[in-house]
């Protein structure tokens, strides 16, 4: 099993201010990043998962950004020759549930196509633990 460091920063308070509290942990225990991924959902912010003594192939890094209830989830994965970002892509179902939303979503400042967004914290949850355990997540998940 690989060990990770855990990143995050989420907003303070119900984030009107623009005031941010996050920091770093080397060698996180599963309990510890769920803990901050719960808050940062249910806030908004980053979370990332790094492997530190893992392979030098395969995946890398997995992050999330959140603001409002609407996720940005991605995997990266070296391959040797590229550096790949995998992505959640919505089901149907949530397809359905965006369907009133623009074609962009702006998270942060930046522009992403909807279809990229995830609004199911579970989904996310699922992911991170995923990644904790095995060291990926499944391309059904991250495409």
């Amino acid at each position: 099993m690989s060990s990770y460091t855990l990143s995050w920063s989420r907003a303070v308070g119900d984030g009107s201010t623009g005031e941010t509290s996050g920091g770093t942990k080397a060698d996180a225990t599963l309990e510890g990043m769920l803990s901050n991924l719960k808050k940062t959902l249910n806030k908004s912010g980053s979370v990332s998962l790094a492997v530190i003594d893992g392979p030098e192939l395969g995946p890398q890094l997995l992050q999330v950004e959140t603001q409002g209830g609407k996720s940005l989830l991605t995997l990266g994965v070296d391959d040797g020759d590229d550096y790949i970002v995998r992505n959640y892509v919505q089901s149907d179902k949530e397809r359905n549930a965006l369907a009133e939303e623009p074609e962009k979503i702006k998270l942060f400042g930046n522009y992403w196509s909807k279809h990229l967004i995830c609004t199911d914290k579970e989904v996310v949850t699922a992911a991170f633990t995923e990644f904790y355990e095995t060291g990926d997540v499944s391309k059904a998940v991250l495409k």
